[in-house]
């Protein structure tokens, strides 16, 4: 028959499984004991109108506070134009035509663009 003697490695997992096992056992019953139920929804009296058809505390906000989408601008635009030329030639001389003007630009983002 085979026996295990336990030795130090063992003792320790041991311990360790206890300890989480505690551990665990503490957290479950620090949730469940420190939950608190909801309260029951008062009822009205009598006379007094019903809270439910009152309206919302907090309305929407309207469109315009809401945050829009950004839009390029017009430069933007324009850089986004120059470098969709390659793409949309027929080919690399009829593209070297379009882009021609733009390297001679003053403006260096647009000379970029036409050399990118």
């Amino acid at each position: 028959m085979l026996r295990i003697q336990p030795n130090r490695t063992t003792a320790r997992y041991a311990g360790f499984k206890r300890a989480c096992s505690l551990f665990l056992l503490l957290i479950f019953l620090g949730v469940a004991c420190g939950r608190e139920e909801a309260p029951a929804p008062a009822q009205p009296e009598p006379g007094e109108p019903s809270r439910a058809l009152a309206p919302p505390a907090k309305p929407t906000p309207p469109m315009a506070t809401r945050p829009q989408p950004l839009r390029p601008t017009p430069e933007q635009e324009r850089l986004r134009a120059i470098a969709a030329i390659p793409s949309r030639a027929k080919g690399p001389d009829e593209a070297l035509k379009e882009l021609q003007p733009w390297l001679a630009e003053e403006d260096r983002d647009a000379r970029e663009a036409a050399i990118l």
